[in-house]
């Protein structure tokens, strides 16, 4: 999976995630990881629960 870095849209992440589920491979880990770190990079800090919680939000919902 690309970098995520602040440009890259909830849309694209979303396609992402998508993608990589239809290859069978879960990708959430370093997702996760990838996000978090980001969000550091520009001073938040985001528990990972909170992360992992807003993932199956957005898997759960429709694409559109």
């Amino acid at each position: 999976m690309a970098a995520v870095t602040p440009q890259t849209s909830l849309g694209e992440l979303q396609a992402r995630v998508r993608a990589a589920e239809a290859r069978g491979v879960d990708q959430s880990d370093r997702l996760v990881r990838s996000v978090q770190q980001s969000l550091r990079v520009e001073g938040y800090e985001v528990r990972e629960e909170v992360l992992r919680d807003a993932l199956e939000r957005t898997r759960a919902r429709r694409p559109r």
